[in-house]
């Protein structure tokens, strides 16, 4: 959860459910990542726009994919992804 707050600004308050669904090796950075798949009351848009207003941001873009629509997003951005982030992705079935 301190996780979510630094990179994307989210109050743990807002998350009603927390999922683990994989672990990934990271075989560069010797680091294992953990998928975590959240369910929360935001929209995509109210995500978005915490992201955006947050003080400290990890990372400069965040997309926001429905699961009807990863594929075709994989398929079109898939050579853009880290592989910890395919793994990830890859690997969420909801």
């Amino acid at each position: 959860m301190a996780e979510l707050k630094e990179e994307i600004g989210i109050n743990p308050d807002a998350i009603s459910n927390v999922k683990p669904f994989c672990l990934v090796d990271d075989l560069d950075s010797h680091v294992i990542d953990i998928g975590i798949a959240l369910s929360s009351r935001l929209s995509a848009d109210e995500v978005k726009a915490i992201h955006q207003d947050a003080a400290t941001k990890e990372y400069d873009e965040l997309l926001v994919v429905p699961h009807s629509e990863v594929a075709k997003f994989i398929a079109d951005h898939g050579q853009q992804l880290v592989g910890v982030s395919a793994a990830l992705i890859e690997h969420f079935r909801p």
